[in-house]
């Protein structure tokens, strides 16, 4: 095998096998070893100089070239004279263009531009329904003004495709053998669900988004992204196909920015079922839409401050005759404010108000309002940067989180593992209307003795112990601790979102809560 024949080999195995190495340690150590196996079995083979071969070029098929298979390297046994064996290892040792491209993370490797992502996904959907479209045209009984029809289709998707870069219509190859009009079905409904999701995570990054809702459409890319991956295995493709694997290099660059953890669906040895394509594409949906309304919310609460605001700046100039009519526009704004679910204590109303106002005589016809303003001025400001972030958002909870929230309404929560995180206290005082949060950091190996004054604190109406972020010893301790303060203990096994927690908190500890709650109601 000459220098030029080992390159293309070596580009052949790493085009094929390139992008499921990238994704697969364990098929990485796989054929790491399978080369080593043939590196062996090669040198056992007979040493003798191969008939009619002169002194002068003798082979040796003991000797090994280097070679890069995605981002690791096996030494292949090779034949040849000395010369072109040292050729080819230097050739092996220089780094080319593709091998570059290889690793997503290198600062040479193009954006990936999602929108084009979902505009060949939808392409690529409509040519998998048109050929269904045109193998039942061709049965038909006069095929040939639907055969007319449909190939005009198909040749303005085909020169819709050139225009794109990297856009390859695969379904229209017809020296291929074509999957069947099921398997078809559910290839294109993977693509749609795929554009959708592209679709989805482009617009999180268009406006402010919670985190939490940046999570859950990280994760819905991910199903969505792995779901076309067992799609297209029904096709005659070899290798990936190009939107998919994009797809799947965004998610794991952008789940390393952002420092999510996305838990399912982002190996091979965790597939997607492309089947359930619809219900996923429902789920992309319904979350979309509640991202929309969160925002429209937030732009409704922004101009209801705003109001507030002006008002309060009216009462503030100092004409008695007009600050009572201002204060009863600032009390109908508040109250409307709280319909959207804030509370009449939220610090951001208590700043558009401000303490001039909160002080000047028409404030004495609202002494409750004015009460919860200045208690509110006087506690201390949210300094992290992800505290002010979350303060100038809301987003609408469903209704299993208003109803752990009249549970936990004016209580204080305790949570046990990982580290602190500002944004993430903020979002549970919001969701549950919490009094306050004590988050309780551990060392793995250090005492569990930090979290009990906490959890023993008579205004704590719940323990949450983070599974995945604290020690088997802590968790029993923290689990201990609760039982003998008579607080109800809730693990949260999977992500600790006020979604997930309120749906934990209903599945382990609703019965013990709710009658919490009734003995409180009583006493009151």
């Amino acid at each position: 095998m000459n220098e030029n024949e080992l390159k293309e080999l070596a580009r052949a195995i790493e085009r094929l096998i390139g992008p499921h190495l990238e994704a697969s340690p364990a098929l990485r150590r796989a054929v790491a070893e399978a080369g080593a196996w043939l590196s062996r079995l090669a040198a056992t083979g007979n040493d003798e100089p191969a008939e009619g071969v002169g002194a002068g070029t003798t082979f040796s098929p003991t000797d090994t070239v280097p070679m890069r298979l995605g981002d690791h390297t096996v030494d292949v046994p090779v034949t040849g004279t000395a010369e072109e064996i040292d050729r080819a290892r230097r050739s092996a040792r220089s780094e080319s263009p593709a091998d570059q491209s290889m690793s997503y993370s290198e600062p040479t490797d193009p954006p990936i531009d999602l929108e084009l992502v979902e505009r060949r996904c939808r392409l690529k959907a409509d040519s998998c329904r048109l050929l269904i479209e045109r193998r039942a045209a061709a049965s038909s009984i006069d095929p040939t003004d639907r055969e007319q029809e449909s190939l005009a289709r198909l040749n303005a998707m085909i020169a819709e495709a050139k225009a794109m870069p990297g856009c390859f219509l695969w379904a229209f190859t017809r020296d291929r053998p074509q999957p069947g009009d099921t398997e078809l079905t559910i290839i294109a409904e993977t693509y749609e669900a795929h554009a959708d999701a592209a679709s989805l995570v482009r617009s999180i990054d268009a406006a402010p988004t919670d985190a939490d809702d940046q999570a859950d459409a990280l994760a819905l890319f991910a199903e969505a992204n792995s779901a076309l991956r067992a799609a297209v295995e029904l096709s005659w493709l070899p290798g990936a196909d190009r939107d998919q694997s994009d797809g799947h290099r965004w998610l794991r660059r952008e789940s390393s920015l952002r420092q999510i953890f996305i838990e399912r669906h982002m190996t091979m040895h965790d597939p997607a079922d492309p089947s359930r394509s619809a219900d996923l594409r429902a789920r992309i949906k319904a979350l979309r839409s509640r991202i929309d309304l969160d925002r429209k919310r937030n732009k409704t609460i922004t101009q209801a401050i705003n109001r507030i605001r002006y008002h309060a700046g009216r009462v503030a100039d100092g004409n008695e005759t007009e600050a009572l009519r201002h204060w009863k526009a600032i009390d109908e704004t508040v109250t409307r404010l709280e319909e959207l679910g804030l509370r009449r204590a939220d610090r951001r109303i208590a700043e558009a108000i401000g303490s001039e106002a909160a002080t000047s005589p028409a404030a004495r016809e609202f002494p409750k309002l004015v009460g919860l303003v200045t208690r509110a001025l006087d506690r201390p400001e949210p300094t992290s940067s992800a505290s002010i972030e979350i303060a100038t958002r809301t987003r609408t909870w469903s209704s299993q989180v208003l109803h752990v929230r009249e549970m936990l309404r004016g209580r204080n929560l305790v949570v046990v593992g990982g580290e602190p995180r500002p944004d993430a206290i903020s979002r549970f005082i919001e969701a549950f209307a919490l009094d306050g949060v004590d988050w309780v950091p551990l060392s793995e190996h250090g005492s569990s003795a930090p979290m009990l004054a906490p959890i023993q604190n008579e205004q704590t109406a719940l323990v949450l112990v983070i599974v995945k972020l604290t020690g088997h010893l802590h968790a029993d301790m923290a689990r201990e601790y609760a039982r003998s303060a008579d607080t109800p203990c809730v693990m949260l096994t999977a992500g600790y979102n006020p979604e997930q927690i309120a749906q934990a908190v209903l599945e382990q500890a609703s019965d013990r809560l709710t009658a919490a709650t009734g003995r409180a109601t009583g006493r009151s």
